[in-house]
C-alpha cells in the first residue's frame, strides 16, 4: 500500500488531566494542525509513544505505551485510534515476532482500562498487516481496516459480529481499469460498510473510489474532466457522510472541494468562490469535515487570510480566521477542521503567543444566528501541579458522545497551571 504522504510531527502541549467542557454530540473525526490526517505514518514518531482516551467521566486515562507490555508483548509502534459509540477504542500496535514486524488490532475499554486483541474470523493466518491497518469503528458495531491477504494482496476488510468480509482488493477491475494499490490511511467509512478511499488505477492513475452495496464506484480520476470542464490534476483524501462523499482536488483552474451524491459529482467550493472577506484564494488538500446534514467544513484562505469555512448548498460561512493583524482570538495558524452534527467545528490551532491547542466553535448557516465564541476543547483542572505531555493532533478521534482518544508523548514534566 502507498504510505508516501508528508509526515507531520505537530505537537500540542496539553495538561494530562483533561476535562471536556461539555459532552459533545460528535461524529467520528480526526484533526490536523499543519499535517495530513489521512497519514497514519505521521503517528510513528517520538510524540506518539502513548495512547490516551477519556473515560465516561471525561477524565484522561493511559491505555498503553511503547514502554509497557500489551498482553504478551511490548509494542514497537502505535497506530491511529478510533472510538466506537459505546466508548470502546480500537487501535493497532506493531510487534516484532520471529524477526518480522507486523501489526495487530486491539479494543480497549477506557472505563476499566482493559485491552483485548480483536480476533479475525475465518482464516486470520491468511491476513497480515505490514503497516497500521487504521481500524475505524462504525455506528453499526463493525470496524473497517486495511490488511494484506498473503495469497491475494492488499485490501479493505470489514469485521462485524465476528464475520470478516473483503470490501475491495487490489487487482479488481473497475471501469476497464485495474486497481493497482490503495492509498494507505486514505479511507473513510460509514455505516453498512460504505467506504470511500483514494486508490491508483492502471493505466489512468490516482482515483477517488467508493465501495457501497458490494460495488466499487469510480468517482473521479486524475486527467478526467471535473464539473465545469477543467481536468483533475491532484486528488485528496475523501470524507464520507450519510449518502455524500466529499473530496478535495486540484484542477487546471485551481483548488476545489467536490461532492458525490446520487450518481453525480458537483463542485461545492472552488478557488475564486465568494467568502466574507472577498474571495477564496486557496483551499487545503487535506480531508474536509462533514456531518450528517451534508454541511462541509474546510481549511482555506479568504482573501489570503487563513480561515475555516463552512459550506452548504454553495453558501459559505466563515467560522474562524487567523488575520495578519491580531484579533481577539490571537490565532496564528489553523489546522484542518472536523464538523459535528450540531454545527460545532473542532480544530487545532497555534496562537501568536506560541501556545497550541485543540479548539471548538459553534456556528449556524442561518444569518440570524451569531457564530459562537471559540473555546478550548479542554480546560485546566485548577492551579495545581499537573503532568504535562504532548498530543499528536492528527490522531484525535471521537464518537457521538464526545469520548475522545489520541496518541501522545509520555509525561515529560510537572508544571503549575497558570492563573489569569
Amino acid at each position: 500500500m502507498d504510505a508516501n504522504y508528508n509526515r507531520s510531527r505537530i505537537l500540542v502541549l496539553v495538561f494530562a488531566c483533561l476535562l471536556l467542557l461539555t459532552p459533545l454530540p460528535a461524529r467520528a473525526f480526526v484533526m490536523s494542525l499543519g499535517g495530513s490526517p489521512e497519514n497514519p505514518a505521521a503517528a510513528l514518531n517520538s510524540a506518539a509513544d502513548v495512547l490516551y482516551a477519556t473515560d465516561r467521566d471525561g477524565r484522561e486515562v493511559r491505555i498503553v505505551g511503547t514502554d509497557s507490555s500489551l498482553l504478551e508483548g511490548t509494542p514497537l509502534d502505535l497506530g491511529m485510534p478510533s472510538v466506537a459509540p459505546d466508548g470502546t477504542v480500537f487501535f493497532a500496535a506493531a510487534f516484532r515476532r520471529n524477526d518480522r514486524v507486523r501489526w495487530e488490532i486491539f479494543a480497549a475499554n477506557p472505563d476499566d482500562q482493559s485491552v483485548s486483541r480483536v480476533a479475525l474470523s475465518g482464516s486470520p493466518s491468511a491476513l497480515e498487516m505490514v503497516t497500521d491497518p487504521t481500524p475505524m469503528a462504525q455506528s453499526d458495531g463493525s470496524i473497517v481496516f486495511a490488511a494484506r491477504d498473503i495469497a491475494r494482496g492488499d485490501g479493505l476488510y470489514r469485521l462485524k459480529d465476528g464475520k470478516l468480509s473483503c470490501l475491495v482488493r487490489v487487482g479488481a477491475k473497475l471501469d476497464g481499469n485495474v486497481l493497482q494499490n490503495i492509498a494507505f490511511g486514505s479511507f473513510s467509512a460509514a455505516s453498512a460498510g460504505a467506504t470511500a478511499f483514494t486508490g491508483y488505477l492502471t493505466p489512468v492513475g490516482k482515483a477517488e473510489l467508493l465501495v457501497t452495496d458490494g460495488k466499487v464506484i469510480v468517482l473521479a480520476t486524475v486527467g478526467a474532466k471535473a464539473p465545469g470542464g477543467a481536468r483533475y490534476r491532484e486528488l485528496g483524501p475523501p470524507a464520507l457522510g450519510d449518502g455524500l462523499v466529499v473530496f478535495p482536488a486540484v484542477t487546471d483552474r485551481g483548488e476545489g472541494v467536490y461532492a458525490y451524491q446520487q450518481g453525480k459529482v458537483d463542485a461545492i467550493l472552488t478557488k475564486g468562490s465568494p467568502c466574507s472577506c472577498g474571495k477564496v484564494t486557496y483551499i487545503s488538500k487535506d480531508r474536509a469535515g462533514i456531518n450528517s446534514d451534508g454541511i462541509v467544513a474546510v481549511s482555506a484562505t479568504c482573501s489570503r487570510v487563513p480561515s475555516i469555512l463552512m459550506v452548504k448548498d454553495s453558501k459559505t460561512t466563515m467560522l474562524v480566521s487567523a488575520p495578519f493583524t491580531h484579533d481577539q482570538t490571537g490565532f496564528l495558524e489553523l489546522g484542518t477542521p472536523s464538523l459535528l452534527d450540531d454545527g460545532t467545528a473542532l480544530f487545532g490551532a497555534r496562537k501568536t503567543d506560541g501556545d497550541e491547542g485543540l479548539y471548538s466553535v459553534h456556528a449556524s448557516l442561518d444569518p440570524s444566528v451569531t457564530i459562537g465564541l471559540v473555546r478550548p476543547l479542554v480546560v485546566e483542572a485548577g492551579p495545581i501541579a499537573l503532568h504535562l505531555h504532548s498530543i499528536l493532533s492528527v490522531s484525535v478521534a471521537s464518537n457521538e458522545q464526545g469520548r475522545i482518544a489520541y496518541l501522545g508523548g509520555p509525561v515529560e514534566s510537572f508544571a503549575s497551571v497558570p492563573t489569569e
